[in-house]
């Protein structure tokens, strides 16, 4: 799911969910979005030395995002369509229009017992300009140019807590990429992760082990070219942690632990897996700093790399009305990427990510308006640098139990 269509899912499912669950309740919800702005770079491309051929252009986007949320008693449903046309104004870069779909449900199937589903489907360029920020994980390569792609996502998650003394996570998700219409038939990229994750809350502390395993997989493109990497890598990871609530709004979580890189081509690797994270979140505004190394798949690069980042992203309203309202994320990863002719690694790519949105909010309608920028600088085996400034206006519609009557919401 893109971080506007999870920005758009978090503001309309906040109004969704805070109404009583005794009947079931159905949500209708419309986000139309008009942008303007102007990028260093339109085409996203390099030259054939590996240097980044920056062109810039003024773009418009019109974009819309519409949601459909039903609430039961045991059983929540969210269906979503967002619609992209991204316009260059010099012919720059590659116009585009973008498609996805997204399907979520939570079914309570006992007491203890929830199940969560999801899928989406989306068919975008690599070159796609993000507009809104949202809590992201740990950023992945760029890739450079305007590459048309299908993509699809689905999992599901269970949450078992018998007891308040200890709960138990299993999760499967799948993952694909497909380049189309390119004159060279890249391979599919493929990733399926199994994860199961037992947790141990005791007072403010809570101590968890998880297990780890995933299957990369590129398939298809041309015999002897397409991967450069191995066709497969399988991570296996297992790592225990400790997670505390250090306040009511501060918390703190440490993860360690070990990782196998298991290649079709070439030696078994191990790495260590681990992770800090300090939190800070009231009802308005959150704030996380998180630094770690992991091994990971890029399923749009198709590298499998142990990358070593740190991220940060915040939320914070501005004045006691928070009709103005900051958002960021930034990082910064240095990944490696595992040697074929030996059992090290190599220096893949580093690279810089920035993206910050300020929105304001109007007290009197269902509009706010927001500028954004975003940065990426990328430099290895993959060079980019890019800059977008963005400013957006958009509407925030919605009707159904709870919604605010305004331009006939309040009911359906």
């Amino acid at each position: 799911m893109t971080t506007t269509f999870r920005l758009a899912a978090a503001s309309i499912a906040a109004v969704a969910l805070a109404a009583p669950a005794a009947r079931a309740e159905l949500v209708f919800a419309v986000q139309p979005t008009l942008s303007v702005g102007y990028t260093d770079n339109a085409g996203a491309t390099v030259d054939s030395a590996g240097a980044t051929t920056r062109r810039g252009d003024g773009l418009g986007i019109l974009s819309s995002t519409e949601r459909l949320l039903y609430k039961g008693a045991t059983a929540e449903y969210e269906l979503g369509y967002r619609l992209a046309i991204t316009r260059y104004l010099n012919g720059r870069g590659v116009d585009s229009t973008s498609h996805e779909l997204a399907a979520v449900s939570l079914f309570h199937l006992s007491a203890v017992i929830d199940l969560r589903l999801q899928a989406t489907a989306s068919l975008s360029r690599t070159s796609g300009i993000v507009t809104a920020v949202g809590p992201t994980s740990t950023p992945q390569a760029a890739v450079p140019g305007s590459s048309q792609y299908v993509g699809l996502t689905g999992g599901e998650e269970v949450t078992i807590q018998p007891t308040p003394r200890w709960r138990l996570v299993q999760s499967l998700q799948l993952s694909s990429v497909n380049y189309i219409n390119l004159p060279v038939d890249l391979p599919t990229r493929t990733s399926v992760t199994a994860l199961a994750r037992l947790e141990l809350p005791q007072g403010r502390d809570t101590p968890l082990v998880e297990l780890q395993a995933t299957d990369f997989v590129l398939t298809g493109g041309p015999p002897g070219q397409i991967p450069p990497t191995p066709d497969q890598n399988v991570f296996l990871v297992a790592v225990g942690g400790w997670r505390r609530e250090l306040n009511p709004v501060w918390t703190g979580e440490l993860r360690a632990g070990l990782a196998t890189m298991i290649r079709s081509a070439g030696s078994t690797l191990y790495v260590p897996d681990a992770s800090a994270q300090i939190g800070y979140r009231r009802l308005t505004w959150y704030a996380t700093l998180t630094a770690a190394q992991s091994p990971m798949p890029n399923l749009f690069s198709g590298l499998a790399t142990v990358n070593d980042s740190v991220t940060a992203n915040l939320t914070l309203p501005i004045g006691r009305t928070e009709q103005l309202v900051f958002t960021g994320a930034g990082g910064y990863v240095y990944a490696r990427v595992a040697d074929l002719t030996g059992g090290d690694l190599r220096h893949a790519y580093d690279q810089w990510t920035v993206l910050g949105l300020l929105s304001y909010r109007f007290l009197r309608a269902p509009l706010f308006v927001s500028a954004s920028y975003s940065l990426v600088d990328q430099t290895g085996m993959t060079n980019l640098l890019r800059q977008v400034v963005m400013l957006s206006v958009t509407g925030d519609f919605s009707w159904g139990p709870g919604t605010p009557p305004l331009f006939g919401g309040g009911g359906l």
